[in-house]
């Protein structure tokens, strides 16, 4: 007897296995999520899960209760791996980020270190020498004649040139070295759908999380308002200019970078990395809202 219920439980289980979930049809919305959560929910593909949870959850004993909890049963587990494996994309897509947002501000800071040291020896330079002919152009004057008086103020230009000229060049060492670099896309490229960018692999719901119209949002999108945001604070020019493209394929690395790597390139390329990091981080929340409720169910 016992065997026959088993039997019958596998026979269930795997006809449930084999029957789509379209039978349920999902909200329109749900009340216990955000509507980010629910647009997520639907992306994924578990707004149907959720809808027949509810029914399951909902419905009065009777005897069909095997049938119903081996469903309820299935349906949880399928959920649990759509959300466990779309969590774990983007994760992975954030390590992604991660990396070449390091790299980039691991270049930064040699950069800044070399620009720091170099200005340093400027200082000394134009202390010990600048400072010196000053001393001994002004000293010679004391007490001397007019031959003398002369050959110390030829001293003193001397030395303000001198000075003038080391100033000049710890000036142009302010904003550090240029390096060059090869065609190297990053995940920008992504982001700007340039050429190159389909090397940066994005998960579909990743993608569609960031590409989708946001709840209330007038029709833009989370890369849509990234990019406008980069544009308010003066990361990049409006992508449509001349200028715009010529900084955001820099950005992106997807043209060689000749003698054009510097500084600020890095940290505006870093900064946007890490917006984009987080902007895709926010997904995680609503997939946990989707948890939690599942959980309840």
């Amino acid at each position: 007897m016992k065997f026959f219920h088993l039997n019958k439980i596998l026979r269930l289980a795997l006809a449930l296995a084999l029957t789509p979930m379209s039978c349920y049809a999902a909200d329109e919305t749900f009340p216990d999520l955000s509507p980010a959560a629910t647009e997520v929910s639907k992306d994924i593909g578990v707004a149907n899960y959720i809808t027949a949870l509810r029914a399951l959850h909902a419905a009065q004993p009777d005897d069909k209760a095997i049938r119903r909890d081996i469903e309820y049963l299935y349906s949880k587990q399928q959920m649990t791996e759509i959300l466990l494996t779309t969590f774990l994309e983007t994760r992975d897509v954030t390590a992604d980020v991660d990396d070449e947002m390091t790299r980039s501000l691991e270049l930064k800071g040699l950069l800044e270190a070399r620009r720091d040291r170099a200005i340093r020896l400027n200082n000394i330079t134009n202390f010990t020498s600048g400072g010196a002919l000053a001393m001994i152009g002004s000293g010679i004057q004391i007490g001397g004649r007019l031959s003398t008086g002369n050959a110390g103020n030829v001293m003193e230009i001397g030395a303000g040139a001198l000075s003038t000229a080391i100033s000049t060049y710890a000036l142009k060492q302010s904003s550090g070295e240029k390096r060059s670099s090869g065609a190297n896309p990053n995940m920008l490229a992504k982001m700007f759908d340039l050429p190159g960018g389909e090397k940066r692999e994005m998960p579909l719901p990743v993608w569609n999380f960031l590409n989708e119209p946001i709840p209330n949002g007038n029709g833009y999108s989370r890369r849509d308002l990234l990019i406008e945001r980069w544009v308010q604070i003066g990361r990049i020019p409006p992508p449509k200019s001349k200028a715009g493209q010529r900084r955001i394929a820099l950005l992106s690395g997807t043209v060689p970078q000749t003698h054009e790597v510097t500084i600020d390139l890095l940290d505006d390329r870093a900064a946007m990395l890490n917006d984009t990091r987080a902007v895709i981080g926010e997904m995680s929340r609503q997939l946990l809202e989707i948890m939690q409720l599942m959980r309840k169910l």
